[in-house]
């Protein structure tokens, strides 16, 4: 994202709304916050001028800490060729955990009593420890997976030297306290001031395909991607019922970060760097490739039956085409004979479901049929889809967008 003045910034652990003056960031209830991550983005903000005063944060919000990241990476270098995908920052730990049992669950309000953040953090780590005991002792089954497994040794000696630490919580609990505390904090019942009746922008994380309910499991994130949680919001603040606009996201040049099933991908387009999307050491490469109507088709469904509904399109990187580029897109694919459109939408939570679907999409082989060029892919790819387009962007700059086209 970069501003007209030409500041620019990722944005990870805080909201795209923090560019526009006047305007208040809410990490909700439902968000996963690392707090160590907050500070060094925060550190950056502060640097571009942008200041982190109106940055909200739910007291809900689930604080992610060390032994979940530690865990998060040693499970998925176990997992070696069978990985998920997981970007190693522990998001899916906290979250299992916190469903597990509530006393694992260590959420940002905690922070302001350190008595209680301090026995969160006990707990947790105790329950990590016991789980994951055949690992951290180096167990002589575990060390021949190794061979299978390049990056367990290394992920295993990390997560002992945390648990050995006597010092590490109590370091972590200050760091992390230091880059919350500050924070405007709010529960439910802040919701209804904290809104008014100003135009509200709910922005989502992820993508519908990585939906803990929807998606293609298991390569998957522990959340719920679609704007179910948005009617819940509202509710509390008073707003229920209140019409809302929906607008579906989708990249010129589809891409996914790390494993699982990718039936566009497109090695030729590893000629289009992104200097925000690189290959990871726990999430692995960064992959791209060509417009699929078949997994956009999908998303827009599932989206429809978890409510609400997508009612436009927003396209972007418009100004982004490698030189190999073919004018095409996948309209469907080819699977045992046969020609498939549209995937099955199963119940939401549906994991066999989902891990059926996620097989199928690794065995599929795309149909192509020809795409529209230049400026007139936008409108006739929002029309394939069956979406009003909304807006095109033709660049990460503000104003290199398109409305209404």
């Amino acid at each position: 994202m970069v501003d007209p003045d030409g500041r620019a910034h990722v944005c990870a652990q805080v909201g795209a709304g923090l560019f526009v003056p006047g305007v208040s960031s809410l990490l909700g209830p439902r968000f996963l916050l690392h707090p160590l991550a907050l500070a060094v983005e925060r550190r950056r903000l502060d640097a571009l001028g942008l200041s982190g005063h109106r940055l909200v944060v739910h007291g809900e919000a689930l604080v992610i800490s060390p032994y979940h990241q530690a865990a998060n990476r040693l499970r998925e270098a176990a997992r070696g060729a069978g990985r998920h995908g997981s970007c190693g920052l522990g998001v899916g730990e906290a979250a299992r955990l916190a469903l597990v049992d509530p006393a694992l669950a260590l959420r940002a309000r905690d922070l302001a009593t350190p008595r209680v953040a301090r026995a969160r953090l006990d707990a947790i780590r105790a329950a990590l420890g016991a789980e994951l005991a055949p690992l951290l002792a180096g167990d002589p089954t575990e060390t021949r997976a190794a061979d299978a497994a390049p990056g367990l040794p290394a992920a295993a000696a990390a997560a002992r030297a945390l648990w050995a630490d006597a010092g590490a919580q109590t370091a972590w609990l200050g760091a992390a306290s230091a880059a919350v505390l500050p924070l405007q904090r709010v529960e439910d019942d802040d919701l209804r001031a904290l809104f008014g009746d100003q135009p509200l922008v709910f922005e989502g994380a992820q993508g519908m395909l990585l939906d803990e309910g929807r998606g293609l499991h298991p390569h998957t994130t522990w959340s719920t991607v679609s704007g179910a949680e948005v009617r819940r919001l509202l509710d509390l603040a008073g707003r229920a019922g209140e019409a809302l606009h929906t607008v579906g996201v989708l990249r010129r040049w589809p891409s996914r970060h790390g494993a699982g099933p990718f039936p566009t991908e497109d090695p030729a387009l590893a000629a289009l760097p992104e200097a925000a999307n690189v290959d990871g050491p726990h999430q692995g490469a960064f992959r791209q490739g060509e417009p699929d109507l078949v997994l956009a088709r999908y998303a827009r469904a599932a989206c429809a039956a978890d409510g609400p509904a997508v009612d436009s399109l927003a396209l972007t990187g418009l100004d982004r085409r490698p030189q190999l580029a073919r004018d095409r897109w996948c309209a469907a694919y080819q699977v045992d004979g046969q020609r498939l459109a549209q995937l099955p939408l199963g119940h939401n939570g549906d994991l066999a479901h989902q891990s059926a679907l996620c097989a199928l999409a690794a065995r599929v082989a795309p149909i192509w049929a020809p795409a529209p060029s230049g400026a007139a892919f936008a409108p006739a790819f929002a029309e394939a889809l069956g979406l009003p387009l909304q807006v095109v962007t033709f660049g990460p700059r503000a104003g290199e967008e398109r409305f209404g086209a």
